[in-house]
């Protein structure tokens, strides 16, 4: 019925301590002189850590230091759920109290017993955590608390429309929404989501985005395509530790993260194929349960690799396959655009004064002197917001994501603004270099002013600046209150912290650090 893990530690199924308690209920109630099974005597747990084989030892391990591997008996295990039982003030049977304990509350009990069962050990926290700085270290602390309020406490999802409305204030408060601006034709901008529609990240992040999508922190998404099927768009902001050679004599172009989905498999659907192992993901011949904590990536210290396009001797090896390629291009020259897809000027998107181009008129147009590299960008991969009749409240998309979750808003302009926003950014973005560790800090930098840039109202003046940068947000919102300053800081931490991770590959030696406040 029950497994021995340590001690008087036992492992039994719910329903069988279920049965325990119907079957063997206590013959008095006085604690002393009780005999019998009551629900005090369990502890539920909701979930259970997994690492694969080699995962948890690695982690272990002299580089990483991440665990202290304790040994204790199963009467003090038992003896600190029993204490943060009574920390956090839960009861032990229904009904549960009006006002349950806050996540903060449950996660600061918790806190305590982890520092408990280091002084079992002879250890104390700063020798637990002597290998963190004490800024990378707050850092963990608030994502924590984060990941707490979303997963320690039931909340009700339909918040009440003055919450909603106090919400909303707020964020046109910190300048974070506008009102909707009419055009001469009578549309709002605001409520357009088309090929072209350039969309940015809110000021005030979703827990869901902090956790999970941090690179969407403070970011810039062209729609490339808006289909009843999903929302198809690149995400401007991140240049990868890779770069495109064009043109003999000049830097190599910066390949930027456009999406996780490869840019093949969308234009041939592939992506919208179901997938009969939905609960699963592949890792060469395994399969591991999707919620399977990853750990940190592998990675390797290698030189940025550089990709060879289109023949700088003339040559030109894929004339039989035009049509392919890994990357998606864009370029902003009008008098180029003008030409037309069927003469190599691309497609234009909407009307952003942006095109989307094949690879092999891009070489051409460069080599011809028709073209600047200045003024080409590319791309690997896309983001994809799927639809469905039953997705949110709006059918999934891009307008779920704006109308609904409020995780990002389309820059209401009007359409002559709209283009030199699209110019501004992209000189702002021009800045940008292949990611290293040494470009990692100006890369941010820049992402975050083309990002304020579409904040503000005077992109005209924003155009004839020479350096084009913007002011920190600090400097724009500088009425805003401590607990949204403190909010913003942790996002553009978490935000540093995934490009190490992800895009750089090197989450032990990329700082990531937030200040008490």
């Amino acid at each position: 019925m029950s497994t021995q893990l340590v001690g008087d530690l036992y492992l039994i199924p719910l329903d069988h301590a279920r049965k325990l308690c119907r079957d063997n209920s206590p013959t008095t109630s006085s604690p002393k002189d009780r005999v019998g099974v009551t629900p005090d005597d369990f502890y539920t747990f909701g979930g259970f850590c997994s690492w694969r084989p080699g995962q948890l030892e690695m982690e272990m391990g002299t580089e990483r230091d991440e665990w202290v591997a304790l040994s204790v008996d199963g009467r003090s295990i038992l003896e600190q759920l029993r204490r943060l039982r009574d920390a956090e003030g839960l009861p032990t049977q229904p009904p549960l109290q009006e006002e349950p304990p806050t996540a903060s509350h449950c996660m600061d009990a918790g806190t305590k017993m982890w520092g408990n069962f280091l002084n079992l050990v002879g250890r104390t926290e700063s020798i637990a955590t002597r290998r963190l700085p004490v800024g990378q270290l707050e850092f963990y602390d608030q994502m924590l608390h984060v990941w707490a309020e979303e997963n320690l406490m039931i909340v009700d999802p339909f918040r009440s429309l003055s919450e909603s409305a106090t919400d909303a204030s707020e964020e046109k408060r910190n300048g974070n929404v506008r009102d909707a601006e009419t055009l001469k034709d009578g549309s709002n901008r605001n409520d357009t989501v088309e090929p072209g529609t350039l969309v940015r990240a809110t000021l005030t992040v979703p827990n869901d985005t902090l956790l999970f999508d941090q690179e969407f922190v403070k970011s810039l998404v062209l729609v490339l395509e808006e289909t009843p099927e999903a929302t198809v768009g690149l995400l401007l902001n991140h240049p990868l530790g890779a770069s495109v050679e064009l043109l003999e004599g000049k830097s190599p172009l910066p390949l930027r993260y456009g999406g996780a989905v490869d840019f093949n498999e969308w234009k041939e659907g592939g992506m919208y194929e179901e997938d009969e192992s939905d609960d699963a993901i592949s890792t060469g011949n395994d399969q591991v349960d999707s919620d399977m904590y990853e750990g940190f990536m592998e990675y390797q210290n290698e030189p940025p690799p550089e990709f060879d396009f289109g023949g700088i001797d003339g040559s030109d090896e894929d004339d039989d396959d035009d049509d392919y390629s890994p990357f998606i291009w864009l370029h902003r020259s009008a008098s180029l655009g003008s030409r037309g897809p069927s003469n190599g000027g691309g497609s234009p998107l909407g009307k952003s004064g942006v095109y989307q181009i094949r690879d092999s008129d891009v070489v051409e147009a460069l080599q011809t002197g028709l073209l600047n590299q200045e003024d080409v960008m590319v791309f690997s991969g896309v983001c994809i917001w799927e639809k469905s009749p039953d997705l949110g409240n709006n059918g999934g998309g891009l307008r779920e994501q704006i109308e609904t979750l409020r995780t990002f808003e389309a820059v209401p302009t009007g359409l002559d603004e709209r283009q030199m926003i699209g110019s501004a950014v992209w000189n702002i973005l021009g800045r940008q270099h292949v990611l290293t560790k040494d470009s990692l800090d100006d890369n941010i930098h820049a992402s975050m002013d083309a990002w304020s840039a579409t904040r503000g109202t005077d992109f005209g003046s924003i155009l004839r600046r020479k350096d084009v940068t913007v002011p920190p947000t600090a400097a724009i919102s500088s009425i805003r209150s401590s607990s949204s300053m403190k909010r913003e800081i942790l996002s553009d931490a978490a935000l540093r912290g995934w490009l190490g991770v992800n895009l750089l590959g090197d989450p032990l030696e990329t700082l990531v650090s937030v200040p008490k406040i």
